[in-house]
């Protein structure tokens, strides 16, 4: 699972499903990398953004975040707020890494979701630092709103260009096999709960 998603919406959520079973046990995987779940002892993988078509894995819609651009107020203040896409490229940018995060924006146009590409002034590989770098006041950001949502509420980063903003899809990924073991399939219906309860927005 992604990184931050996983330590800050996920990890709490898993912990309270296996509570009431003992016998159940985790073996959890944070990381920016997509893993294969036909290679790797890999039995749920959550993924955002659009999947690849395969018939040898299940896939089930969780929940669609929205992608906010925001940056501290601090920041905001000398380089001014951002009024038009056109803006960003004047803007120092937090960006993902090749092999992480992406280093493209999806924005909502008037023509459709299209990407753009920021400045990469700061590349960084996990959400987390990605959120704290922009808190302190290093650049824009543009992330899934569950990771900014407090930061936002708190003060401590201001969204930006809302009418832009765009969204991603998080979906819950096993293999497909005739017979799903009951621990496996307890937990997707867990997630698929929590999702229809607003837990993973």
């Amino acid at each position: 699972m992604p990184v931050a998603f996983g330590r800050r919406v996920l990890l709490p959520l898993l912990i309270a499903s296996i509570r009431p079973y003992p016998e159940l046990s985790l073996t959890l995987s944070f990381s920016e990398a997509t893993s294969d779940l036909l290679q790797d002892d890999v039995n749920i993988a959550i993924r955002f953004g659009t999947l690849k078509d395969s018939t040898l894995l299940v896939a089930r819609r969780l929940t669609k975040q929205k992608r906010v651009i925001c940056a501290a107020p601090a920041y905001l203040q000398p380089f001014r707020e951002p009024k038009t896409l056109a803006d960003i490229a004047s803007h120092r940018c937090i960006v993902g890494t090749l092999k992480g995060l992406p280093m493209v924006w999806s924005v909502q146009s008037p023509d459709g979701q299209t990407s753009i590409t920021p400045p990469a002034t700061h590349q960084l590989s996990d959400g987390e630092a990605m959120v704290d770098a922009a808190i302190a006041g290093l650049g824009l950001v543009q992330l899934p709103s569950a990771l900014v949502r407090g930061a936002i509420q708190q003060g401590r980063l201001k969204a930006v260009l809302g009418e832009f903003a765009s969204s991603v899809e998080v979906h819950v990924l096993w293999k497909r096999q005739a017979h799903l073991s009951p621990r496996v399939r307890y937990m997707v219906d867990q997630l698929v709960a929590y999702a229809a309860d607003g837990k993973l927005d």
